[in-house]
């Protein structure tokens, strides 16, 4: 049967949730604005209605497992500026990502998924996709600009998607939740760090070891981006 991750803090700024986790529960995030960043592990199959509606969400990651994306899950993150939904994925409820008002883009990886109403507000939205997949023939219908992913042939084509520049108290980590937009594999990106005395980054995750600025630096293939951030003594 699983678990279920019900009502979180809304004072939370990350979290990483349990591997025993299967669904993130109706609500689970609902009005959490300040909440940055989120690990969602393999073993979540379903994200529920209303889960980070009205959250401060600047990245998200949904991982292969999951199944089903429910009504209004994302609505109303303004601080999401792209998304990535992967094939696994087979169902996304309406409003889904309603006034996601920073959200220009989204790469929807599945040949079959079927997408909800009312899912975006940007007429100018830019729908990632494959040539003959439903999602083209749904793209189409609602007039947004449809870019097939099988006609990318260069990096030129690709971005780097990092949060914004954040601070980050001494003896914390932050995983910086990478995407290779519209899609791509993370972990074959390579990571710099400026000053390696105050900020050490493994795999994307940062971590602060003394006060100061540094900033990390993101580089797959020819295409770069980078994020800077202030580390500061935590209280104790």
């Amino acid at each position: 049967i699983g678990l279920e991750l019900q009502s979180a803090d809304r004072d939370i700024t990350h979290i990483d949730i349990s591997e025993n986790i299967t669904r993130i529960g109706k609500n689970a995030f609902e009005f959490c604005d300040c909440l940055k960043g989120i690990i969602i592990p393999n073993s979540v199959e379903t994200i529920g209605d209303y889960a980070f509606e009205s959250s401060g969400l600047e990245s998200v990651l949904i991982p292969d497992s999951v199944i089903s994306i429910g009504n209004s899950a994302f609505r109303y993150c303004g601080n999401l500026t792209s998304i990535t939904i992967p094939a696994s994925v087979e169902t996304v409820g309406k409003c889904a990502f309603e006034h996601t008002s920073g959200l220009h883009q989204a790469s929807i990886l599945g040949m079959e998924t079927q997408m909800g109403s009312d899912m975006f507000d940007d007429f100018n939205m830019q729908i990632y996709c494959y040539h003959n997949s439903s999602v083209e023939s749904w793209a189409e219908s609602q007039g947004y600009s449809v870019i097939y992913i099988d006609d990318l042939s260069t990096s030129e084509n690709y971005s780097l998607v990092l949060p914004q520049d954040f601070s980050l108290g001494c003896g914390y980590s932050r995983d910086l939740l990478a995407q290779i937009f519209p899609s791509g594999d993370v972990s074959q990106i390579q990571w710099n760090v400026s000053n390696p005395e105050i900020l050490s980054v493994d795999d994307g995750v940062v971590t602060a070891i003394a006060p100061g600025i540094a900033t990390v630096t993101a580089s797959f293939q020819s295409v770069t981006n980078s994020v800077t951030i202030t580390t500061y003594v935590a209280p104790s």
